[in-house]
C-alpha cells in the first residue's frame, strides 16, 4: 500500500501539529508530521508523498526527508491541484491510498478508483496495517449494505405464513 497525503489537512487534526503550526513553526510541524505518519508504517516497501502548500515559504518544489517525498505547490496552482494531478496520473491505483478529508480530493479519488481515508479516521489508526484492515473493513460494509434488504425481508416474512 502507497499513500498520498494532503499535508495541512492531516496535520490540522492533529494536536500537538495543528498547535506547531499556529505557534509558528511550520517547518518543525512538517517534521513532526512526517515522523508521526513513519512511525504508523513498519513496512519499508511503502512508498509516502506528502503533498503542501507551498505559500511562498519553500524554494525545492519536490523534497525527500526520512525516505518520503514531499512536494510543495507553488503559486497559483494549490497542493490540492497537485494531489488531483497524481490521482489523475498514478499507475496501478489499486495500490494507492489518499488521506485527506477535502471533498474534491475525495470525489476525484472515487472517480479514478482509489481508496480515501478521511484525516480524521488516519490520525486515530494504529499502525498502516491496521489502516488496510479498516479499509477491507468499509469494503465488505459497503458489499453489505448493497443487499437487496426487500428481497431478505420477503423470504423471512414468507416463512411467517406457512
Amino acid at each position: 500500500m502507497n499513500y498520498i497525503i494532503d499535508g495541512f489537512n492531516l496535520a490540522f487534526k492533529i494536536d500537538h501539529i495543528s498547535q506547531t503550526i499556529k505557534d509558528g513553526n511550520t517547518e518543525k510541524a512538517i517534521t513532526q508530521l512526517i515522523y508521526f505518519v513513519r512511525s504508523l508504517c513498519n513496512k519499508k516497501n511503502v512508498k509516502i508523498v506528502f503533498v503542501f502548500d507551498g505559500r511562498d515559504v519553500y524554494q525545492s518544489k519536490k523534497v525527500k526527508h526520512n525516505g518520503v517525498d514531499i512536494l510543495f505547490s507553488k503559486k497559483p496552482q494549490t497542493a490540492d491541484d497537485i494531489i488531483r494531478n497524481l490521482i489523475r496520473k498514478t499507475k496501478n491505483k489499486d495500490t494507492w491510498t489518499i488521506v485527506s478529508s477535502d471533498n474534491e480530493i475525495i470525489y476525484t479519488a472515487k472517480d479514478h478508483g482509489i481508496k480515501i481515508i478521511k484525516s480524521d479516521d488516519f490520525k486515530n489508526i494504529q499502525t498502516i496495517n491496521s489502516s488496510e484492515r479498516m479499509l477491507q473493513k468499509e469494503k465488505d460494509m459497503r458489499n453489505t449494505n448493497n443487499i437487496d434488504i426487500d428481497y431478505w425481508r420477503k423470504i423471512f416474512n414468507s416463512g411467517k405464513n406457512e
